[in-house]
C-alpha cells in the first residue's frame, strides 16, 4: 500500500479496480481503461483435461515446424544479421492458451494448438530479417504441475526460466512473453481497409514504487 495513493488501499478489495493501476502510453482506436487486456485462469477440470483441436489446426502446427528451417536459411542470407548472436528471447508463461476457432471445445486451452505457435511464427519472421531469436521450448505450465503449484504461480515458474536465460551464454537484449487475451473478439480484433487483424498490446513492466 502507498499512503500517498488512495487506490492502493482499494485495489485488492474491489474486483477490476487494479486495472486502473496501469498507465496507457499509446492508445489505439477504442482503447481505454475499460478495454485493457486481461487474463482468466482456466477451471481446474480444464487444466487437467486435454482439449480437442481441429484437424486442420494440427496440420498448421506441423507446417509451421517445417518452415523453421527455411527461416534459418533466410537469416544466414540476410545482409544485416546478428550472426551467431541471439538477441531476442521468447517465452509463453501461459503456454496452453489457445483460440476457440482452432478447437472443438468451448474452453480456449490446448497443449498442442496454442499461443506457442504465435511465438514460433514471430521467431521465424525475426530470423528471416537476420535477428537471432530463441524460443523457450520448455513448458511453463508443465513445470508448474511438476512442482505442484497452482495456476496463479505461473509467473513465478516462468521467472525461473527467465533467470536461466539471463544468466546463460546468450546475449539477449529483448525479452517477450506472448499471451492471448481472454476478452471477446470485439475488443481483440480490428478491421483495417476491410481486413480483420488481431490487435496487439505491449505490456511493459514498470518499477514498483515504495513509500519513503
Amino acid at each position: 500500500m502507498n499512503p500517498e495513493d488512495p487506490r492502493s488501499f482499494l485495489g485488492r478489495e474491489l474486483p477490476g479496480f487494479t486495472f486502473f493501476d496501469s498507465k496507457i502510453y499509446i492508445a489505439g482506436e477504442g482503447t481505454d481503461y475499460t478495454t485493457l487486456s486481461h487474463e482468466s485462469s482456466p477451471p481446474i477440470d480444464v487444466q487437467l483435461a486435454e482439449r480437442d483441436a481441429k484437424e486442420e489446426s494440427l496440420e498448421k502446427v506441423i507446417q509451421l515446424e517445417k518452415e523453421a528451417e527455411e527461416a534459418k536459411r533466410k537469416q544466414a542470407e540476410s545482409e544485416q544479421n546478428t550472426g551467431d548472436k541471439n538477441v531476442v528471447y521468447l517465452i509463453n508463461t501461459h503456454d496452453t492458451e489457445s483460440f476457440l476457432p482452432e478447437l472443438t471445445s468451448k474452453e480456449a486451452f490446448n497443449s498442442k494448438v496454442n499461443i506457442t505457435q504465435t511465438s514460433e511464427k514471430l521467431k521465424q519472421e525475426l530470423e528471416k530479417r537476420g535477428i537471432g531469436t530463441v524460443k523457450e521450448e520448455r513448458s511453463v505450465q508443465e513445470s508448474l504441475h511438476q512442482k505442484g503449484w497452482n495456476y496463479n504461480r505461473s509467473y513465478e515458474a516462468a521467472r525461473i526460466f527467465l533467470e536461466e536465460a539471463v544468466a546463460g551464454p546468450e546475449e539477449f537484449e529483448l525479452f517477450f512473453d506472448l499471451h492471448r487475451d481472454s476478452a471477446g473478439r470485439d475488443n481483440t480484433a480490428a478491421t483495417i481497409n476491410g481486413v480483420e487483424y488481431a490487435r496487439l498490446w505491449f505490456v511493459v513492466g514498470g518499477k514498483i514504487q515504495t513509500p519513503t
